[in-house]
């Protein structure tokens, strides 16, 4: 049988294999990355904010579109905070049949470059996985999958959209509630087409344990790309919509 041939309907055993596959590779994969990415739609109640910017992305996995992931943030400059909101979703197929699915949502608000409270849900093909955590006297308190972690009083997570995430050497993990050491060095610049247009940008690795990304910046600071190696020699990619 030739993957992806529309000539044949697939065997229920060839799937459930591949599917098995997919799945210990691409959750463990993404858990890490999207940790940081999904921040999100419907989560808590919603004052009224204002000054909103949007990120949209299209998702690829080898260069096959599996999904998209928006981000919202908005200010509320009487109280001095924002809100993220975003919303992850992808589906993996192979031979035409759904293989591995995988949605994230989460919604968090910051004062200054400090996150204040956060609240997250994934759905990782099936297995639920929620975190919330909030900022107190002493420091930030998290409860995640593997229970409640205090940490440092001001934090970052994954927080791609602000570039002062940048200078970060931890950062928190909205999908696995830990606290992650990382090293984010540039990479000097290049040209991106962003959304058909010819764009520099400056370029920045990201690592730690089962992180390997690459992240764009245009000379506004403004993100337009992330990039990460994932198990399996794949690659996954966000393109700026």
């Amino acid at each position: 049988m030739t993957l992806g041939s529309p000539a044949h309907a697939p065997e229920p055993r060839t799937v459930r294999v591949l599917a098995r596959r997919l799945q210990s590779g691409l959750s463990a994969a993404w858990l890490p990355l999207l940790g940081g990415l999904a921040l999100v739609l419907g989560l808590g109640s919603t004052p009224a904010w204002s000054n909103e910017r949007v990120w949209q992305f299209r998702v690829l996995l080898d260069g096959d579109e599996v999904g998209s992931h928006s981000f919202r943030v908005t200010e509320d400059a009487r109280r001095g905070e924002r809100e993220v909101r975003s919303d992850a979703k992808f589906t993996v197929r192979v031979l035409f049949v759904e293989a591995y699915r995988y949605a994230h949502q989460a919604r968090e608000v910051w004062q200054g470059d400090c996150l204040a409270r956060i609240e997250a849900r994934t759905d990782d093909d099936g297995d639920i996985l929620s975190v919330q955590g909030e900022r107190r006297a002493g420091g930030f308190s998290v409860d995640g999958p593997k229970g409640r972690e205090q940490v440092a009083d001001c934090v970052m997570s994954f927080a791609y959209w602000n570039p002062r995430m940048l200078k970060q050497s931890r950062l928190l993990n909205s999908q696995s509630g830990l606290w992650q050491e990382v090293r984010i060095e540039p990479r000097g610049e290049e040209t991106l087409n962003v959304r058909g247009t010819p764009t520099r940008t400056r370029r920045y690795a990201l690592r730690g344990e089962k992180l390997d990304i690459d992240l764009w910046y245009t000379d506004a600071d403004d993100w337009v790309q992330l990039e990460s190696r994932v198990t399996g020699g794949r690659t996954l990619r966000y393109q700026r919509l």
